[in-house]
């Protein structure tokens, strides 16, 4: 992983165990529309793997251009915590490391 805001991918949330594979992921314009993270990093989402928090997020808005990283949420402790908030996570402890 290489650090830098683009270069975090789903994939490498998943391996640092800040999200888990078949975790539900809740799109914050609909909360009615769900998907789930696979464990090799990518968003299923009404019958479609798509590659990325972003492709996912279009396909939830009827094709409109849409920031997956904030659009796409998880539960944590009752909250709805946004992909953002959780890649943050991963760059900051990273940067701890340095």
């Amino acid at each position: 992983m290489q650090l830098g805001r683009s270069s975090v991918s789903l994939a490498d949330l998943v391996q640092a165990q800040l999200l888990q594979p078949g975790q539900e992921l809740i799109y914050r314009r609909n909360p009615d529309s769900r998907a789930r993270l696979t464990a090799e990093g990518t968003i299923t989402f009404d019958g479609r793997d798509y590659p990325s928090p972003s492709a996912a997020a279009r396909a939830a808005a009827n094709g409109v251009s849409t920031n997956g990283w904030k659009a796409w949420c998880v539960d944590v402790d009752g909250r709805n915590v946004d992909l953002a908030a959780i890649r943050s996570q991963l760059l900051a402890s990273s940067a701890q490391m340095t």
